[in-house]
């Protein structure tokens, strides 16, 4: 199920934001001369006030990492407002812009797709888009225009991004690119914790005690034991990369557990984009074989990457502990 974030920014522009500022030129970096950064221009009567939808009050996004299909889309509008006057690198003049704020955790990776369409998605709105860190710096090689992704005249950049604020930045090519427009962006979790890639050799053993990270946002197992009808989720949660070399398979097994296992723990692996692969070795709850409330699952792996997520269920706790074992053969 797609899951839809639906920004009423249009609305925004008839309210500008009565919070005080400075001068946009004083209290941003926009307005230099840095050909690789935008700039933005204002005039002596609005100077004092920064709209919604700036680099100064950007919108706050929030990304659901483990959404069913990790597919999330945003409605947005480019307006007339002189003060959001914009020159990305990769436009081609001044031009109108919304600027939205995301943050990446602590000890987290993530892959992101980012598509700009014009709002019934006839690709023939001639969109612009563009990323920056937490001062609307555009960040390098992510700016785009007509790309060959989307076809027509949308846009497209994507990449992986490691902890840290983020802007993204919504325009038009030039000033005449006005009106609805629609993003499409796509987050696969790529590392969630402490625990890094685990790239698989002939015999590889690897274990880890830790606490699970307390998220933001809980996520469902696809194997977890339900309630009332209702899938348990929990805050407690790591995802970490498992690599099979090419050409090759691995079998072997994880198993997570919290002392005298009574932590409640799961581990589910999924495949490259973060889908369900289906079958009990690949996700468990409560294993038998383990005792108590602990974890295991005994996979054979083709060649690849996968996305492993362990956690424990339970109120959002950091001092949730935990043992972590792998130990897998190549074949």
């Amino acid at each position: 199920m797609e899951t839809f974030f639906v920004v009423r920014i249009f609305l925004a522009f008839f309210f500008i934001a009565k919070i005080k500022s400075q001068p946009l030129a004083n209290t941003t970096r926009l307005a230099n001369n840095n050909s690789t950064a935008p700039s933005t221009t204002q005039s002596s009567t609005t100077s004092q006030y920064a709209p919604y939808g700036s680099c100064l009050f950007p919108i706050a996004i929030d990304f659901d990492l483990f959404s069913q299909d990790n597919k999330t889309q945003i409605l947005g509008f480019l307006s007339q407002d002189s003060r959001l006057q914009t020159k990305l690198p990769c436009s081609d003049s001044l031009s109108s812009h919304v600027a939205y704020s995301f943050e990446i955790p602590t000890d987290s990776e993530v892959y992101f797709e980012f598509k700009m369409f014009s709002f019934d998605k006839t690709n023939k709105m001639d969109t612009v888009l563009a990323l920056g860190d937490s001062n609307c710096q555009v960040i390098q090689n992510w700016c785009n225009d007509d790309s060959v992704k989307t076809g027509g005249l949308s846009s497209f950049v994507s990449g992986v991004l490691k902890n840290g604020n983020y802007k993204l930045l919504a325009s038009g090519y030039d000033n005449t690119t006005l009106g609805p427009y629609l993003i499409d962006f796509l987050t696969v979790p790529i590392q969630v914790g402490k625990i890094s890639s685990i790239k698989l050799s002939q015999s590889t053993t690897f274990e880890y005690s830790g606490n699970f990270t307390a998220n933001r946002i809980s996520i469902k197992f696809d194997c977890m034991n339900k309630i009332d009808n209702l899938a348990v989720s929990s805050f407690n949660y790591m995802v970490f990369t498992i690599e099979v070399p090419e050409k090759k398979q691995a079998r072997g097994w994880i198993q997570v557990n919290g002392f005298k296992n009574k932590l409640d723990t799961f581990i589910q692996i999924r495949d490259e984009f973060n889908k369900q692969i289906h079958g009990s070795e690949f996700c468990n709850d409560d294993s038998p074989l383990v005792g108590g409330l602990s974890s295991l699952v005994e996979p054979q792996l083709n060649s690849g990457l996968y996305r492993v997520t362990i956690g424990a269920l339970g109120l959002r706790n950091s001092n949730a502990q935990f043992n972590l074992k792998l130990d897998f053969r190549v074949i």
